[in-house]
């Protein structure tokens, strides 16, 4: 509702903004401590509307988790890194690459679910490419996955002169996926490759 949204903003912008520190060790402790309880939430939507109101907030948050091994917020990187995307790509591009690179499965499957669910290809860019085929690398079946399904958003990439070529780029990346046995990652690359593709 327009309220539960308007409640949202202010306690990303008003509360938030204290977290710091020693402050953001404490929302650590609270989210795993929720997460042990085994309560669900939407801190997705908390944390993507962080992003929305202070990417520079969202970016540190990202910053804070790649530096502290075991962080439950890279578990929130996800819709943070989709907003980061979209509003300043050319200073998260680099975070993403430095992501697809890590050597942490949290880590990379954050960065795999953020271009699996949300249409971050529509405006692709090399260094997006980039990320996908070292996330196609990895020999966690589940990065595979999303990384391969992430590639269904390249059928609506703009500019639409550029399109081809962008398939183009996203079919070679497919070609390399080991599906093994897997049927699901088998599934994602046909997806990927169905004839809107």
């Amino acid at each position: 509702s327009a309220r539960q949204a308007a409640l949202l903003t202010e306690v990303t912008r008003d509360m938030l903004a204290l977290y710091k520190g020693e402050r953001l060790d404490k929302l650590e402790n609270m989210l795993r401590e929720i997460d042990r309880a085994n309560i669900k939430t939407n801190a997705g939507l908390f944390f993507s509307t962080l992003a929305q109101e202070s990417p520079d907030r969202g970016r540190s948050l990202v910053e804070h988790a790649l530096e502290h091994v075991d962080c439950p917020l890279i578990a929130f990187a996800s819709p943070v890194l989709q907003v980061l995307r979209s509003g300043t790509p050319d200073e998260t591009l680099p975070l993403l690459l430095r992501m697809a690179h890590n050597d942490r499965e949290d880590v990379r499957a954050s960065l795999a679910g953020a271009y699996a669910s949300a249409p971050l290809l529509n405006h692709p860019a090399e260094d997006d490419f980039a990320c996908l085929r070292e996330l196609i690398r990895t020999g966690n079946a589940g990065i595979k996955y999303r990384a391969a399904h992430a590639l269904r958003w390249l059928a609506q990439a703009e500019p639409a002169d550029r399109r081809l070529e962008f398939q183009r780029n996203g079919i070679e990346i497919l070609l390399t996926v080991d599906i093994g046995e897997d049927p699901g990652l088998a599934e994602a690359v046909l997806e990927s490759l169905d004839d809107q593709f």
